[in-house]
């Protein structure tokens, strides 16, 4: 993007993809890689970043004495689980 150019946010980058690509539950492997170099993401590195997102989540709801959603604990099980 061009430097003069405003930088889009979130939101409006999500918006952009969602009208491009559709909802993402047709999104193709293609499409899916293209998601997250779009949010500056390797597609080679996505597990290890899911991975500690999750983790994170699970660590800050801990912190906060808050209780870990069933599908959370699912998520975080099964990629930990996986190398």
């Amino acid at each position: 993007m061009p430097k003069d150019e405003p930088e889009l946010t979130d939101e409006q980058l999500g918006d952009l993809v969602r009208r491009l690509l559709g909802p993402p539950e047709e999104w193709d492997d293609d499409a899916a890689e293209f998601v997250l170099q779009v949010y500056g993401i390797d597609p080679s590195d996505a597990r290890t970043y899911v991975k500690k997102l999750l983790n994170n989540l699970v660590r800050e709801k801990q912190e906060k004495g808050e209780p870990i959603p069933p599908l959370l604990h699912d998520w975080v099980e099964l990629f930990n689980r996986q190398p």
